[in-house]
């Protein structure tokens, strides 16, 4: 499993998962980096987004997320059209399966283009939120081309 983290500013490290994850894997992953990736990258504005998968919503992130008082982004169920990291992860796809990597440590190496990603890109990604947002009220929540 290959995860990764953006802010309006930049594209930050992907970490690559071995074995399966779980609510445990989950949360030492994020346990070890939002708050402190959150506050460089955010400062005080930081606001913590993943998607309700049931590790995301388990009681030890759930609890956790809470006593560590980092805001996070309300998710309505089933809409990929608001998860802005699913623009990056769709360019980063297009690359890979450009390159076609044969194995592990070549997919390492591919992987670097996430870190290659414009600053511009993720600004103009994150901006577009209250525009998705609006557009998903006009459709009453209907899936929207973004």
């Amino acid at each position: 499993m290959v995860c990764g983290c953006m802010s309006a500013s930049e594209m930050r490290d992907i970490v690559i998962l071995e074995g399966s994850m779980n609510d445990q894997v989950y949360f030492d992953m994020i346990h070890e980096r939002v708050p402190t990736e959150g506050q460089r990258l955010c400062g005080a504005n930081v606001v913590f987004q993943h998607n309700n998968a049931p590790i995301h919503t388990c009681r030890l992130v759930m609890e956790f997320v809470e006593n560590a008082k980092i805001p996070l982004l309300y998710w309505p169920p089933q809409n990929p059209d608001l998860n802005t990291i699913e623009n990056a992860w769709a360019k980063l796809k297009r690359v890979i399966v450009s390159m076609i990597p044969p194995n592990v440590t070549e997919l390492r190496s591919v992987l670097e283009e996430w870190r290659r990603v414009p600053s511009e890109f993720c600004t103009s990604v994150l901006e577009s939120m209250s525009r998705r947002c609006d557009l998903l009220c006009k459709q009453r929540g209907i899936h929207v081309t973004y």
